[in-house]
């Protein structure tokens, strides 16, 4: 039967947190634990007016936690826009590529969501993570978190029940070690115990990853590549709206990822010996057809708190964007001489 809704209709009675760090949408399709009562109910309201085609709702009911999130993404960008009184509309790509959004008005503006990898970790990594942890749900309740730290991850699929027969033996003799190191197909594991009340269910406690070296800008300038615009053909202005869940990934990263470097006090040097970023590529001005890019931000259908934003605007788009138009914050530029642009904040808190 061909699934037409975003949550099925049952009555939910798991109070299992597990699920949450696991599989995305499982947790909030199945969950009776507050929070995703609340989250159901909010990406709801979200979803209110949005077309629920076959394909979105194969990406937002998806196991796969990048599909979810992209999806759940597009749900809230329609919902801002609309909920600030822009008449947005969805686009069909049955017949012909288009962006996600176009919104009509005295200046149409086309929208295409994407969202940038975290830093660090691979999708397969984070998929197999996930399958690991899946499996420790096959481990008899017991009254501990099962902490774990990540050493070292591997692209290769490691024994599930190699791993659950040695923490099943730790957990029986947890008083005589503190933790417990599983190593098996590249990967390097290791596992600590926290006490949990009788009334808890057994769960998983805190993750850990590798100090290491982390790039996200490089990650921001993967995904925003993958959307330049040449596959439309438009003649009106285009914003990518970029989700990034990589809690490294700062405005500096951003200045990385779109000029090579940070700007210069209050001005933007374009004609700086730089390699290429989005917007800047040997000293001169590059994929000017894209007007600005939407970077959101602490998105999660469980807060309260509106997702942190911030609209860099191209220095010289071929269809620029107003300003005017737009309440989040926003960074434009007005060029100065030849060489320099003035950088201006608008509608930021501080």
């Amino acid at each position: 039967m061909t699934t037409t809704t975003l949550f099925d209709d049952f009555e939910r009675i798991d109070t299992n947190r597990d699920k949450f760090q696991v599989q995305h949408y499982t947790f909030l399709n199945t969950s009776a634990v507050p929070e995703a009562v609340n989250g159901r109910q909010k990406v709801l309201s979200w979803a209110e007016g949005f077309t629920l085609s076959a394909e979105f709702l194969r990406r937002f009911r998806s196991k796969i936690n990048k599909q979810h999130s992209a999806a759940l993404f597009e749900l809230f960008i329609f919902h801002y826009f609309k909920s600030n009184k822009f008449p947005i509309l969805p686009l069909d790509r049955a017949d012909m590529p288009t962006p996600d959004f176009k919104i009509d008005g005295e200046q149409a503006v086309y929208i295409e969501c994407t969202r940038s990898s975290n830093s660090g970790i691979t999708d397969s990594i984070d998929t197999l993570q996930s399958v690991i942890l899946d499996s420790f749900q096959k481990i008899d309740k017991q009254r501990h978190f099962i902490n774990i730290s990540w050493l070292v991850c591997s692209e290769k699929t490691p024994s599930l029940k190699k791993i659950r027969h040695f923490i099943r033996e730790f957990i029986q003799e947890a008083s005589s070690r503190s933790s417990l190191i599983i190593e098996d197909a590249g990967w390097k594991i290791q596992i600590s115990l926290l006490p949990a009340s009788p009334e808890v269910k057994r769960g998983i406690g805190f993750m850990q990853h590798p100090a290491q070296i982390v790039t996200p800008h490089l990650n921001v300038l993967t995904a925003l590549n993958d959307k330049r615009p040449s596959r439309y053909k438009l003649d009106q202005p285009y914003i990518i709206a970029l989700l990034s869940e990589d809690f490294h990934l700062d405005y500096l990263d951003m200045d990385l990822a779109l000029f090579d470097g940070a700007p210069f006090q209050d001005k933007l040097p374009i004609k700086r010996g730089r390699d290429i970023a989005f917007f800047i590529g040997k000293q001169q001005l590059i994929n000017t057809s894209v007007s600005g890019v939407l970077l959101v931000q602490h998105l999660s259908p469980y807060s309260n708190v509106m997702p942190k934003m911030m609209l860099f605007h191209h220095p010289s788009a071929k269809y620029p964007l107003n300003p005017a138009l737009f309440s989040m914050p926003q960074k434009y530029y007005e060029q100065i001489d030849a060489d320099n642009y003035k950088i201006i904040e608008i509608n930021t808190a501080n």
